[in-house]
């Protein structure tokens, strides 16, 4: 067998051959798996993986990879640095879901908090000019209903 510098060998003797692009030839030069037929087709079954996983917005890489690397759509996106950037995406959309479920909530419970205020306000000796003074409090007013 030859060697090459530093006493590494020269590949002569391997079975591969190496293609201009750098790859066996043997490999597959997609940036996904086989089994989808585009780049989006593989993102949106990563996608749907982290879904089913419950990953969340603010879940870290190494966290995602204990949940999921065993399942086959992890291996949808051949790269790491793929799998990162639709990791990325994915909780850039989750984060924007989560912020807007929390808005509507707070939203629904102000909604909530003025109809109790409406209903009740009479009894409580509130009306539409009623302030809380700073001393006294709405908790203490339903206290003392």
């Amino acid at each position: 067998r030859a060697t090459g510098p530093g006493g590494r060998g020269t590949g002569a003797g391997r079975a591969e051959s190496r293609n201009e692009s750098g790859r066996a030839s043997g490999e597959d030069a997609a940036p996904f798996a086989k089994e989808y037929a585009s780049m989006e087709e593989a993102k949106q079954a990563f996608k749907k993986m982290l879904a089913e996983y419950g990953v969340r917005g603010s879940t870290k890489w190494d966290e995602v990879v204990n949940r999921a690397g065993a399942d086959a759509r992890f291996s949808a996106l051949r790269s790491t640095g793929e799998k990162k950037q639709c990791l990325n995406e994915y909780q850039m959309a989750q984060a924007k879901i989560e912020r807007e479920a929390k808005r509507m909530a707070e939203k629904k419970a102000r909604e909530a908090f003025r109809a109790m205020l409406e209903e009740h306000g009479e009894a409580l000796g509130l009306t539409s000019n009623s302030r809380l003074s700073r001393d006294g409090s709405l908790e203490q007013a339903l206290r003392d209903d």
